[in-house]
């Protein structure tokens, strides 16, 4: 009977060796600049369902105000950023509360975002995937969308399955994660 409960352990761990075995977590640190009304993007390829990304922004100078959402790929950057900017146009014009109108288009259109999670006014946000894809990790200034223009140099710190990027890892781990992608509109 052992021999037995032996050799089917051994068969059933043969017949599903992914489930064992984990990818290892994965780390990198990105450092640019802001320019004042501009607003970056960055590709989140191949990310797989229950993936956990973590996404630290921090100004290192200027006065810029990070803020930092994740976004899917199902509609083009471009349509994204003009539906994007129309509702916010709409909601300002027609709201007193500005911040809770602003805080309103963001959790429609982004799947995570956050403005001041981090330290001071630094984001971070922590994400689990809910499915295999391509994502949008979108990064600018909280206060670009009330008319207030900042800019600095910045850094994100992204990690992919590994212990929190807001832990001040230091050292790049692993594949890249992120790619700097081309966006048609600004903040």
């Amino acid at each position: 009977l052992s021999a037995g409960f032996l050799l089917a352990s051994v068969v059933l761990g043969q017949a599903h060796p992914a489930v064992a075995q984990e990818a290892p977590g994965r780390f990198q640190r990105i450092t640019e600049r802001m320019p004042a009304g501009e607003t970056h993007a960055y590709l989140l390829a191949d990310l797989q369902s229950g993936d956990r990304l973590t996404v630290a922004m921090q100004a290192t100078s200027g006065n810029l105000d990070p803020a930092i959402g994740i976004a899917d790929t199902s509609a083009s950057l471009e349509e994204f950023g003009i539906s994007y900017r129309a509702d916010l146009q709409r909601v300002l014009a027609a709201e007193e509360g500005a911040a809770a109108a602003v805080t309103a288009v963001r959790n429609q259109y982004f799947l995570a975002w956050d403005d001041d999670g981090g330290d001071g006014y630094a984001a971070a946000l922590t994400y689990v995937v809910p499915s295999a894809g391509d994502y949008v990790l979108i990064a600018g200034g909280a206060l670009s969308t009330l008319g207030r223009a900042t800019s600095g140099d910045y850094t994100l710190a992204i990690g992919l399955n590994a212990p929190d990027a807001q832990d001040g890892a230091t050292a790049p781990v692993g594949a890249p994660i992120a790619a700097r992608i081309a966006f048609p509109w600004g903040t």
